[in-house]
């Protein structure tokens, strides 16, 4: 072959490959710019093999000698070239679509994924991590995942960084903090990606909301398990009040029959009074968390707040160690509220009680003191308080105080800073129920160290004379004459109402056994003049013994005696023809007033 032809081949192939590569570039963009060179490569050279052809059989052969020989080498070299470059597009392209249809996938997660480096520094993270993070997606790779970190708690151990490659799978719930400064609750799973040592693969999900609902579910639990716990405590007190009550009966009745006795002292009948005092404020009490249990309203009046303050106090110094002050101040005016007694006497006994026992250990003195005040201007803003003066009743020792922590849930009940065993953790839940109901307002100041006082305002009664909510009610001494069926199944309770019934002049026949009681009717109908019985008795209810002895004498009137009252079904005091329901223990004059009504109807 001539080398200057030769040397003019190579230089008119590439020209002519320019050409061609030019004018299809521009047509097909989509196409590798090596595939369109092998292509036009090939072009050329079969063009340029035809025209040697046509040359080389017209006689004009001199200059082609041995050039179709290496044209016959390079044209499969052409397209060998030409093949793999459309195999190798083929590959390229596969590629792209899976690296776009992961990218596709990765931005439409909802979970973040993200690869650190053994720094803990991003190098990729889809939208989802850059919103967990609350970055702008883009700006996550190259922050370190510190930046977002809050301080760790003692029981934390997840590294930040991550030297060596051989660390296995990491699951830690992490608080991060976001720019805005929000915290979040991140759940972060990582683990090694296959031959990168150098990184790990990262998961990242907002756990915020879902630990926000656990917590409120928890709540919620708590909530029910401390209602379940009223409601079993309402079912437990409304069990025991009939045969707490006929106890409190026989100790109150028995010392109102003594408080009638000749001889006495003074000392012995302020004993007594003491005695009946006592029972009839246990009484008020079981009443108390009946009510409560079941949330029923409970009859209020107008009460002097004081000689409630100074009872309390009283009781209270004779049982305090000797360490432990008590000091009142009042200023003498007659504070009116209006409440029930037991509430306010709950109220004092309480908050000092709690006190008390704070001083137990080291001592220290407790004040109360009591005043008529304008409140301040920030609870007034609060509009739980009408403007005007208020009863504020405060309650301060110099004890240790309450921690910080345990503020948010002194009024919880059953929540107890106490030992196990010597709190229930009622006695601050109870006050804070009866300052509610009385539409008041219950203050707390505590520090560690510096003591504790609770402040109490009550709105004043408008009322200008009170009760003490103290004295028992004087004995009324109403008599008559008649013969009584009495029916209990405590024999206690029957020898009681036999004596104060007795000592007013009536003729009483007592019964333990309603059957028994019912067969005596039975045979004497026309003996008795009134039944009074019980309720909750074993054999026939009380309820049941009236409509049997109705059946036989409808028109003998009917007073139920019982400890619990409410057992009764509504409108059954109606349906019965029941002319009073006396709640035990009953003192002597609304005895006597709810017997002498049945006679005083009898001769109308």
């Amino acid at each position: 072959m001539n080398l200057p032809v030769f040397l003019l081949d190579l230089l008119c192939l590439p020209l002519l490959g320019w050409a061609l590569y030019t004018a299809l570039a521009a047509r097909l963009r989509g196409l590798r710019r090596d595939y369109l060179w092998c292509l036009v490569v090939v072009l050329a050279l079969r063009i340029f093999n035809d025209i040697s052809n046509v040359l080389y059989s017209s006689g004009i052969s001199a200059w082609l000698e041995n050039y179709e020989d290496y044209v016959g080498l390079l044209l499969p070299v052409a397209w060998g070239l030409l093949l793999l470059s459309l195999v190798q597009h083929r590959a390229r392209r596969q590629l792209e679509r899976s690296e776009e249809r992961l990218s596709s996938l990765l931005d439409a997660l909802q979970e973040g994924v993200a690869t650190l480096d053994t720094d803990g520094v991003f190098r990729f993270a889809n939208p989802a991590a850059s919103r967990i993070l609350g970055v702008l997606h883009g700006s996550l790779p190259g922050q370190p995942l510190t930046s977002f970190r809050q301080p760790l708690p003692q029981h934390d151990h997840c590294p930040l960084t991550f030297n060596g490659s051989a660390l296995p799978a990491l699951h830690y719930e992490l608080s991060l903090r976001r720019p805005d400064g929000s915290e979040r609750s991140i759940l972060l799973s990582t683990s090694l990606m296959p031959r990168k040592p150098g990184l790990r693969l990262c998961f990242l999900r907002d756990m915020t909301e879902q630990r926000q609902a656990e917590q409120s579910l928890r709540q919620a639990e708590a909530k029910l398990g401390q209602t379940q716990r009223m409601e079993a405590i309402g079912t437990l007190a409304s069990g025991i009040a009939h045969d707490f009550n006929n106890i409190l009966f026989a100790i109150s009745g028995n010392s109102q029959i003594a408080l009638d006795s000749e001889g006495l002292n003074i000392d012995a009948r302020e004993s007594l009074r003491e005695i009946d005092t006592a029972s009839r404020r246990a009484a008020d009490l079981v009443s108390q968390i009946l009510s409560f249990s079941r949330r029923e309203q409970r009859s209020s009046r107008d009460l002097a707040v004081l000689p409630i303050v100074k009872e309390v106090l009283r009781l209270l110094r004779s049982t305090v160690p000797p360490q432990i002050r008590i000091s009142l101040e009042h200023g003498g005016d007659e504070l009116l509220v209006h409440a029930e007694p037991t509430d306010l006497h709950q109220l004092v006994m309480n908050l000092c009680t709690n006190a008390i026992q704070e001083l137990a250990r080291d001592g220290g003195e407790l004040k109360v003191s009591l005043a008529c005040a304008e409140p301040p201007a920030a609870l007034l803003a609060e509009g739980r308080l009408r403007p005007g003066p208020h009863c504020r009743l405060c309650v301060a020792d110099n004890g240790g105080g309450i921690d910080p922590g345990a503020r948010p849930h002194i009024f919880e009940p059953f929540f107890t800073t106490k030992e196990h065993g010597e709190g229930t953790g009622l006695g601050l839940f109870v006050v804070n129920g009866i300052v509610e109901r009385l539409q008041g307002r219950l203050e707390l100041e505590s520090s560690p160290g510096s003591g504790c006082s609770f402040t109490i305002w009550l709105p004043l009664a408008s009322s200008l004379t009170a009760e003490d909510g103290n004295a028992p009610d004087r004995l009324s001494q109403r008599g008559g004459r008649g013969r009584l069926l009495v029916v209990d199944d405590e024999p206690a309770v029957n020898r009681v109402l036999a004596l104060l019934l007795g000592k007013l002049g009536y003729e009483v026949s007592t019964f333990s056994d309603s059957y028994r009681a019912l067969s005596e009717f039975q045979t004497n109908p026309e003996r008795y003049d009134m039944l009074l019985c019980d309720i909750s008795m074993p054999g026939l209810r009380g309820d049941e013994l009236v409509r049997r002895i109705h059946a036989i004498r409808p028109e003998l009137p009917v007073v139920f005696c019982s400890g619990n009252p409410e057992v009764l079904a509504a409108g059954t005091t109606d349906e019965l023809g029941i002319r009073s329901v006396l709640k035990k223990p009953v003192d002597k004059s609304a005895l006597a007033e709810a017997v002498a009504g049945c006679f005083s109807d009898q001769a109308d």
